[in-house]
């Protein structure tokens, strides 16, 4: 089933409508809750040596839901398309998620900075609360990681990711690195290609079940990114565009042709796929792109690179 959130109307007026579709939803679902689910917790070593399979179980699961339960489709104009297993626990968490943080005003120039509404920190997530949608950035700072911390070259990195900064940060313990290999890093930048973020996604990966969507130009490549990593590279350096190695996925934000933050792609699914193939995001990732990119949707600036 699909509801349809039409474009000329208020922002107060697409919630109040899609608040309403919900409640319909709710009451026509005949599923109460999923059955015989499993709510305990996969410890975290099953999942950092078994991530494939810990994937490929919790993928299998939300098939098999999608399957037996149906989902319910909320298609929202510039905004994005929300897929909610049709089973009214689901149908209700997901309201209660649009009660709380929907937006009610639009956020441009004339709109003061009191009737803006709040953007949280926190992605949806869920198995059984998937969208696909244009990517937003979330206010993130560099935070010391557990494991490694390198400063070189006016760059700070954890080992998965670097972002320039205007000095060293003085709450983090570092340890040492050749600048060699930094510098050997940013030298890869020529082989890269124009890319754009065009969509954060929910992909059923228990590592990180929200990622961002970076297409190559021409559509040649796709990569998933970590979206804290983006969100930490562009609150310090919000005009940065991206660039991205076709071979590897390496993708690197620029300011005026200046390195200003790289990260490395996430490898989301089993070997099946190639990284860097539209089909290595998940059938969900696939199907919600193609969706988009069909339809006039500014939001997604029409999926030009």
């Amino acid at each position: 089933m699909r509801c349809i959130i039409p474009e000329l109307i208020s922002e107060s007026e697409k919630k109040k409508q899609l608040l309403i579709r919900i409640d319909n939803a709710i009451k026509n679902s005949a599923f109460d809750m999923v059955e015989n689910e499993d709510r305990t917790e996969t410890p975290d070593e099953y999942i950092w040596v078994n991530q494939s399979e810990a994937l490929n179980q919790q993928y299998k699961k939300y098939r098999n839901n999608k399957e037996k339960y149906g989902i319910v489709i909320f298609q929202v104009a510039n905004d994005c398309i929300y897929t909610i297993l049709n089973v009214k626990e689901n149908l209700r968490l997901f309201k209660k998620v649009v009660i709380k943080s929907f937006p009610t005003t639009k956020n441009t120039k004339k709109t003061s900075k009191k009737s803006i509404p709040r953007i949280s920190n926190k992605r949806t997530q869920g198995e059984d609360t998937a969208y696909y949608k244009p990517f937003i950035k979330r206010t993130q700072r560099i935070k010391a990681d557990i494991r490694k911390n390198y400063y070189e070259l006016g760059y700070y990195t954890n080992g998965s990711y670097m972002v320039k900064v205007d000095k060293k940060p003085a709450d983090i313990n570092f340890d040492s690195i050749d600048s060699e290999k930094i510098q050997s890093i940013l030298d890869e930048y020529s082989n890269a290609v124009s890319s754009k973020i065009v969509a954060e996604f929910t992909s059923f990966s228990l590592l990180f079940p929200v990622c961002a969507h970076v297409v190559t130009q021409n559509e040649q490549k796709h990569f998933a990114l970590n979206t804290n990593f983006v969100d930490i590279i562009l609150t310090s350096h919000p005009t940065a565009k991206t660039k991205t190695i076709l071979s590897s996925g390496m993708t690197f934000f620029v300011v005026k042709n200046e390195i200003v933050g790289l990260l490395m792609p996430l490898a989301l699914i089993d070997k099946d796929y190639k990284l860097g193939t539209l089909e290595s995001l998940g059938e969900f990732a696939v199907s919600e792109y193609l969706i988009n990119k069909n339809k006039k949707n500014d939001s997604f600036g029409k999926f030009k690179i």
